[in-house]
């Protein structure tokens, strides 16, 4: 999945929020220790997209 720009980011808008807010998923292992706090940011800017 390429993720280089807004259509891209807007096409796979789902699939993100999915692996990254809703199941924490990615990144795998959250080995750039990403913080609750910046997976809601990434949750409200991907809803901001539609």
């Amino acid at each position: 999945m390429r993720l280089e720009t807004i259509a891209e980011l807007k096409r796979h808008a789902r699939a993100i929020f999915e692996q990254t807010v809703k199941t924490k998923a990615m990144p795998l292992g959250n080995q750039t220790e990403m913080t609750d706090a910046e997976r809601a940011m990434l949750g409200r800017w991907i809803r901001s997209l539609k």
